[in-house]
């Protein structure tokens, strides 16, 4: 209903301002983004809803989101020692590459995840 709501707000700025910049400054934007988050939280939902068990993977990535989100900004954005690969590409990537580049993303902060947990594996069995 809000995604309808922003596309006929938008069909009514243009018929009252004869022209419409949706995806720039358009209050009707936020009423289309409200209303895809609303859809995926329902999709979510129903996906909780029918699983019975959360992978063990799924488990150690809740644990450690902190450590993934700031590693992940210090990857991206830089950091006081290092730059960061939005510096280092410096808007050079198209939409593939991106992707490509989130994609990777993804599966090296899973990586770590698994990294931090063998290490805490191994020291846990040293000391006990």
């Amino acid at each position: 209903m809000l995604i309808f709501t922003a596309f006929l707000g938008d069909r009514l700025e243009i018929i009252f301002n004869g022209s419409s910049d949706f995806w720039g400054n358009s209050p009707n934007l936020i009423l289309y983004r409200l209303g895809i988050v609303l859809i995926l939280n329902s999709v979510v939902c129903l996906i909780a809803a029918k699983v019975e068990k959360i992978p063990n993977l799924i488990i150690l990535i809740g644990r450690h989101t902190l450590s993934i989100y700031i590693i992940h900004l210090a990857i991206l954005y830089g950091t006081a020692w290092n730059l960061g690969l939005k510096i280092i590409l410096a808007d050079s990537l198209n939409m593939w590459k991106s992707i490509g580049v989130a994609i990777v993303m993804v599966f090296l902060m899973i990586g770590m995840v698994i990294s931090i947990r063998m290490i805490k594996l191994k020291t846990s069995v040293k000391t006990t």
